[in-house]
């Protein structure tokens, strides 16, 4: 089944403990794209500017990444600047933001991309989230969000819930939302705003999956050295959204292995820098880490 992603696509420039890397490919909907492809098709929908390189359009293609919904328009691409230290690597310090062509993004859809079975609404503005929502006829709607949209733009946020199936976000951002600091209470109070699966994404502990009909906890997957943590989330959405798409299946039992998927795949993520370990991996390498997984939590 096909997957169509909104968001972001921007030029990342990272200080890191293993040093200084200038420009690389970044974006929810680049890291997103890129982890989903390994399952089903995928389609970006974003903006860039003049100065995007075209040797990263290829990157897309070469992966069989559908770039139709990709905008090229005057101006620049979106940059952020951003560094991470040795003893706190679960968190950016945000250096410089430049949103350049894609502060006025407004996602155009092809038709045929409008039309797929699943559909991921990335960190866009919650008004735009609802708008895309509304106009497609995906059987599973999937919106992300962080906490410059909690803060800023909360009851559009609610709004744009409302017209969605699933919301992925991470533990920090759950508790800011809904005001409860238990998850399984946070979890709840967002299912009775419209979605009916919450998944709380907690970084190298794990995820936790809440619907009415399910409660699932699993822990992160182990890596010996995290060396970039950027768009480790939208990998794990990818993985997750991937899987979904793949199988066809949205019962309580794929769920559960979707999540575990986006676990995996968060895992390759924060293995290198930027998509540089995500985008070597193969699936078989993929199945080989779910399956030593399943090992790890047998009891």
């Amino acid at each position: 089944m096909s997957v169509t992603a909104i968001g972001s696509i921007a030029l990342d420039s990272l200080s890191l403990p293993t040093g200084e890397y200038p420009e690389i490919l970044g974006g929810s909907a680049s890291h997103f794209a890129t982890s989903c492809s390994l399952f089903t098709d995928v389609a970006i929908v974003g903006v860039v500017g003049e100065d995007f390189h075209n040797d990263h359009i290829l990157y897309f293609k070469d992966r069989n990444i559908d770039t139709s919904g990709l905008q090229v328009v005057h101006g620049k691409t979106f940059r952020w600047k951003g560094k991470y230290e040795k003893e706190a690597m679960d968190q950016a310090i945000t250096l410089d933001t430049q949103l350049n062509v894609f502060e006025t993004f407004h996602p155009e859809i092809p038709e045929k991309l409008a039309q797929t079975d699943f559909v991921f609404l990335g960190n866009i503005h919650p008004k735009l989230q609802k708008e895309v929502a509304q106009k497609t006829t995906a059987k599973l709607k999937v919106l992300d969000t962080m906490n410059l949209w909690i803060a800023a733009t909360k009851e559009d946020l609610i709004q744009a819930l409302a017209e969605v199936d699933v919301l992925i976000f991470n533990e920090t951002e759950a508790r800011e939302f809904t005001g409860r600091e238990n998850l399984k209470e946070a979890a709840k109070a967002v299912l009775d705003m419209g979605p009916k699966v919450v998944v709380i994404k907690r970084g190298g502990e794990g995820a936790m999956l809440v619907s009415a009909e399910d409660l699932f906890f699993v822990g992160g997957y182990p890596v010996e050295q995290v060396i970039d943590p950027t768009g480790a989330g939208d990998s794990f959405a990818g993985g997750l959204v991937g899987y979904l798409g793949e199988s066809g299946d949205i019962s309580r039992e794929s769920l559960r292995r979707a999540v575990v998927y986006g676990n995996i795949m968060g895992s390759f993520n924060v293995q290198g820098v930027g998509t540089e370990v995500l985008s070597q991996a193969s699936r078989e390498e993929v199945d080989k880490r779910f399956e030593a997984f399943k090992r790890m939590m047998e009891f």
